[in-house]
């Protein structure tokens, strides 16, 4: 038996943080363009996690941990702005 409420991939998407440390950066040995044009690559770890939560069927959305707790200036009430955006985006 569901408990009523409970997150469950069709209901709820996921909003994931990530923090500095979820990722590594892109260096000129690498040797794809594609991936040097990124500057920033997913950490294996964290790419594992989001992949196998795609894979059971979530919806997920990354968004800098950074940019979403002050936006892009350090500034608080971009930040809220910009939850109240993906929120009803979701919706």
């Amino acid at each position: 038996r569901e408990a009523y409420g409970r997150a469950r991939p069709d209901t709820h998407v996921l909003v994931l943080p990530l923090r500095a440390g979820d990722f590594f950066h892109a260096s000129a040995t690498l040797r794809g363009v594609r991936q040097r044009a990124k500057t920033q690559l997913l950490g294996a770890t964290r790419y594992a996690e989001v992949s196998l939560l795609k894979r059971l069927g979530w919806r997920v959305i990354c968004v800098a941990e950074h940019l979403w707790a002050w936006g892009p200036e350090d500034d608080a009430q971009t930040s809220l702005q910009n939850k109240e955006l993906i929120f009803r985006l979701v919706a």
